[in-house]
C-alpha cells in the first residue's frame, strides 16, 4: 500500500529533530508532513533557518471552520511540532491521517530562536485533508513577520498564548525584551501545485521507506 504523507511548504517559524536519517513508517496508515518554511523581510530576503513548524489537526466535523472554538483553525486546543528536519524542510513523520493546517514556525539564527505566527488567511490556505494511504502537498509560502502584537487576528492571538511564554506573569520590562522573539505574520505569498511534489521531499520519503 502506498504510504501516506502530507507535504507542506509554508513560510512560517518547538525544535525539529535534526538527525540525518528519517525514521521509517510505524503504521500502515501513518501520515508524514513536510514543510519548506521561510520568513522574509522587505529588501532583506530570507532570514533565519526554520527548525520547527507547528501544525494543528482538526477533529472530524470541524474541517474548514475558521472561528475561535476548540475545533476551529483559530482555536485548536493543541499543536503538533515537526520532528525531523533536512535542509530547509521540516517534517512531521508518523502522524495520524486527517485534516491538517500549519499555524506557526520557529527559526534559528546565530544561536537565537524566534517564533512567528501565521495570519488566519494563510492558515486556511495550508489546510488539506489526507486519507489513509494517500499523499498530499500543502504548498509553499513566504511570510513577512514583525515583532508586534498589534493587529493580530484571532488565530495569532490564540496560538501566541498556546505557543510561547505566559505573558501575564511577566513584568513589563520582560515583555518588551521577549516581544522581539515572538513575531506576527502579516503579508505573505503562497503557491500550491497539488500534482507537483518537490524532488527533495520525494527523495526523502523514498529513502525512509514511505514510498
Amino acid at each position: 500500500m502506498q504510504r501516506l504523507f502530507l507535504a507542506a511548504a509554508v513560510a512560517v517559524a518547538g525544535l525539529c529533530a535534526c538527525t540525518s536519517t528519517p525514521p521509517p513508517p510505524r503504521q500502515n496508515n501513518g501520515v508524514a508532513l513536510a514543510t519548506d518554511v521561510r520568513r522574509i523581510r522587505p529588501r532583506r530576503g530570507f532570514l533565519g533557518r526554520t527548525t520547527t513548524v507547528y501544525f494543528v489537526r482538526l477533529p472530524e466535523g470541524h474541517e474548514g471552520q475558521a472561528g475561535g472554538d476548540e475545533g476551529s483553525l483559530a482555536g485548536a486546543s493543541s499543536v503538533i511540532s515537526s520532528n525531523f528536519v533536512r535542509g530547509t524542510v521540516c517534517y512531521l513523520l508518523n502522524a495520524e491521517p486527517g485534516t491538517y493546517a500549519a499555524v506557526a514556525a520557529k527559526e534559528t539564527k546565530d544561536g537565537k530562536q524566534r517564533t512567528y505566527y501565521f495570519p488566519l488567511a494563510l492558515i486556511e490556505k495550508t489546510m488539506v485533508t489526507v486519507s489513509p494511504g494517500k499523499a498530499a502537498w500543502m504548498g509553499r509560502a513566504a511570510v513577512n513577520a514583525q515583532p508586534s502584537s498589534l493587529n493580530q487576528d484571532a488565530a495569532q492571538k490564540h496560538y501566541r498564548r498556546l505557543i510561547g511564554p505566559d505573558w501575564r506573569r511577566m513584568r513589563p520590562a520582560e515583555r518588551v525584551f521577549m516581544r522581539k522573539n515572538y513575531l506576527t505574520g502579516t503579508v505573505f505569498t503562497f503557491e500550491r501545485e497539488e500534482a507537483v511534489v518537490p524532488a527533495a521531499v520525494e527523495e526523502l520519503f523514498t529513502e525512509a521507506g514511505w514510498r
